[in-house]
């Protein structure tokens, strides 16, 4: 498992970002739902979750 500098470093491995299981985007328009799952990923790369919502560098 990886530490990435940023999130389009993340995005490269992670299309839509990672989060913990069971993690919800906040979002006030269309959630991203198609993130990868991974606990110990998003551990190691937490820094990059802006909103705090158990998402790193969620994007469509």
């Amino acid at each position: 498992m990886k530490k990435y500098s940023n999130c389009k470093k993340l995005n490269k491995d992670y299309k839509h970002g990672v989060g913990k299981p069971g993690a919800h985007d906040h979002t006030s328009g269309t959630p991203v739902t198609n993130f990868t799952r991974n606990k110990a990923v998003y551990t190691k790369n937490k820094a990059r979750d802006r909103d705090k919502d158990g998402i790193a560098c969620e994007k469509k």
